[in-house]
């Protein structure tokens, strides 16, 4: 047990150690141009999403509800019956 929890705190701590090593790339600089259109694609890409979620949602509901008026209109056949 003791092995273990010495393995994974040298697991850990060599985490930490190369997650905070300096990375030898180049940073891409982005003009306000750049950043604006991003930003614009971005929200029209947030904005196709809930509507495609809200439409999806309308659409399972509707399909769900069906499903229920079905079986309650079995449940309450049955019970008239008797």
């Amino acid at each position: 047990m003791k092995n273990i929890k010495w393995l994974l705190a040298t697991i850990f701590i060599a985490l930490i150690v190369y997650s905070n090593t300096a990375k030898a790339e180049d940073q891409k600089t982005y003009t306000i141009n750049e950043v604006k259109e991003e930003v614009i694609e971005q929200g029209e890409k947030l904005k196709n999403h809930v509507v495609e979620q809200i439409e999806s949602t309308k659409t399972y509901q509707a399909e769900q509800w069906a499903k229920i008026k079905a079986q309650w209109a079995v449940l309450i056949t049955k019970f008239s019956s008797e």
